[in-house]
């Protein structure tokens, strides 16, 4: 999938703590460069919670989206009433505008992979946690350590938010293949279409105009995104992984399933693991059964909630 024509794209980017000072820096020069507008508080020391809060907030209403990073130090603000580090205030803050803006507004929060696995003081921790715990849609959790990595996944994703609506149905199973596996894949559907409401999509990789808002969208107003392939896994891959990014990855509402045929030797590495992900190699003649079980778990879970 290719994005083009991008939109002037504002962020705020958030203070952090002393310890992850150098990665802010090194960010906000990938994001200038990337020619995204950065609008941040400065990040020297603050005295004043409210005068600091009233700047936050003003600042995170001005952008379309907010980045918050995350280190090992908690780092209280001075003259709080609470103890209430600035990383926790900025995300509230960008929380509560998510929340009145009807998820328009989107939140990402980077921990590099340095800082992921190393030692975290535990008011810190109790953060984090619970950071990772309350992930919803349009909030977006990403652990590249390279900076241009997690730009590149920003832009792609606001990129496409100002692209618009696409006109998209509400269905129960929205079933991608590449034109490729044309044969296979239509197969498979006559056997799921007296199962499931079904909307299907065959990717050309010549397609004159750019789908990707469509594919998106679509995915969203599905209970169950299915990724087809028999001859093309080396395509199935990567596009899963990059569409698992541009709907929410662990925060996304609909589950993917990539499925592919066991019987091509070619295809016995083409597997992914990532949350809302479920990656399967099966006998050609039980993927579409397979596709069913898997639906029907989705329906069985949205009935006990």
């Amino acid at each position: 999938m290719i994005v083009e024509n991008r939109k002037k794209i504002k962020v705020f980017l958030s203070k952090t703590s002393t310890d992850i000072e150098p990665y802010r820096a090194t960010l906000s020069n990938v994001l200038r460069k990337a020619e995204l507008d950065v609008v941040h508080p400065p990040q020297t020391e603050m005295n004043e919670i409210d005068s600091d809060q009233n700047q936050i907030r003003n600042l995170i209403r001005q952008a379309q989206c907010s980045i918050h990073i995350l280190g090992n130090r908690y780092d209280v603000v001075k003259n709080a009433k609470q103890p209430l580090s600035y990383s926790e205030l900025q995300f509230r803050e960008a929380q509560k505008y998510h929340n009145e803006t009807n998820e328009n507004f989107k939140i990402f929060i980077w921990q590099p992979s340095s800082f992921s696995n190393s030692g975290m003081d535990s008011k810190q921790e109790q953060f984090v946690t619970s950071l990772k715990n309350n992930i919803l849609q349009n909030i977006t959790l990403s652990y590249h350590e390279s900076p241009v990595n997690l730009v590149e996944d920003i832009t792609t994703i606001m990129t496409l938010e100002n692209a618009g609506n696409a006109n998209v149905n509400e269905t129960d199973i929205f079933f991608i293949y590449s034109e490729l596996d044309e044969e296979p894949a239509t197969a498979v559907l006559d056997l799921l279409n007296d199962v499931a409401k079904i909307e299907k999509f065959a990717l050309s990789q010549n397609a004159p105009t750019d789908q990707t808002n469509f594919i998106v969208e679509q995915v969203k107003m599905s209970k169950l995104a299915v990724v087809f392939f028999k001859w093309s896994g080396d395509w199935a891959l990567p596009f899963v992984q990059q569409l698992w990014k541009l709907v929410g990855g662990a925060s996304s509402l609909t589950e993917i399933l990539l499925i592919g045929d066991s019987n091509q030797e070619s295809n016995q590495n083409k597997k992914i693991n990532a949350p809302k992900v479920t990656s399967l190699l099966v006998a050609e003649e039980l993927i579409p059964l397979e596709i069913k079980v898997q639906f029907d778990k989705i329906n069985q879970n949205s009935q006990s909630v």
